[in-house]
């Protein structure tokens, strides 16, 4: 005989969809942090995998942008060697001033592509933290699909079974 204190807790799911496992029985001892429940995770599963195609197209571009400029570079290289040929040839009157301002104009055009290039790196750097926003929300909603005992301690009452559809909040056990 005697008064017994017991805290009374209603573990609730966190995420909408069906159940897909909800393993306990009333009157089962559970240890805190067991998973007791599981929501379908399947969508999420699936924007994952979306995701990460979105990350590889992204990387694919950004891999694009340095091969581009890497071309760039090497033209203008094979410019500044003509450009001191030129230069060379002037001092003899062999060449033009033209011929030698044709090449410098080329190199400034090279180099403000290399430019152009460099700020679309920057726009496609941001896409990718976008991406790893977007992963890491959905990482969140898979852990919420699991539904954890909060505290040590014996079911009392079950309110839902497997298969069954349930909703942020809505109680599944006490």
């Amino acid at each position: 005989y005697g008064i017994f204190e017991a805290t009374e807790v209603i573990v609730s799911a966190e995420t909408n969809g069906r159940i897909i496992q909800f393993d306990v029985t009333e009157g089962t001892a559970i240890e805190k942090g067991t998973t007791i429940a599981t929501v379908d995770t399947t969508m999420l599963h699936l924007q994952k995998t979306e995701l990460y195609a979105g990350i590889n197209s992204v990387k694919t571009r950004m891999s694009t942008i340095d091969s581009q400029n890497e071309i760039l570079n090497q033209q203008i290289a094979n410019l500044n060697i003509n450009i001191n040929r030129i230069s060379n040839m002037l001092k003899d009157d062999a060449a033009t001033r033209k011929q030698y301002d044709d090449l410098t104009g080329q190199v400034a055009v090279l180099q403000k592509q290399i430019a152009a290039n460099n700020s679309q790196k920057v726009s496609v750097g941001a896409e990718l933290q976008v991406f790893a926003s977007k992963m890491a929300t959905l990482n969140e909603q898979l852990k919420r699909s699991h539904v954890k005992c909060p505290l040590t301690g014996t079911v009392l009452e079950k309110y839902a079974e497997a298969g069954e559809q349930t909703a942020t909040g809505k109680p599944l056990a006490k």
